[in-house]
């Protein structure tokens, strides 16, 4: 079972690191969003980062970030299950699920797909999904 850990500051240059090392990102804006560091077990396997957006009713996916090894082994369906449970949880006027990713992240854009995300803006290298609150199970 996959377990979310509060990722405290000593742990900032991990997360830093792995988003430069998998995703080819710089996480320039980590400290503006909740951030968790994912563990199978006692191991750790990886980050995520997201927070509530009150003038669209979502929470954001800034990050979602795995370890090579622990990537492609169904992590990201459950990390965002329990994303989208804390949000009807935590905020009643909860609408769903955004992320923003590269278009040229094919990984990233087929997670989400297969996962039921939607493509709802395309911009010069970005491409924007949507994954509204859905009845019963996430995914």
């Amino acid at each position: 079972m996959l377990k979310f850990k509060r990722m405290p500051k000593s742990e900032k240059e991990y997360a830093l690191n792995l988003a430069r090392r998998e995703i080819n990102m710089e996480a320039k804006r980590l400290d503006q969003y909740k951030t968790y560091l994912l563990y199978q077990s006692q191991k750790k396997i990886g980050f995520t980062s997201f927070n509530y957006r009150p003038q669209d009713k979502t929470i954001y996916i800034y990050i979602l970030a795995f370890e090579q090894h622990a990537q492609r082994q169904g992590y990201a369906a459950q990390v965002l299950s329990k994303i989208m449970h804390y949000g009807c949880k935590k905020y009643p006027d909860f609408k769903g699920l955004t992320a923003t990713v590269r278009k040229t992240n094919a990984a990233a854009i087929n997670c989400l797909q297969k996962y039921g995300f939607q493509l709802i803006k395309e911009r010069k290298n970005y491409l924007d999904f949507f994954h509204p609150v859905t009845e019963g199970k996430f995914l």
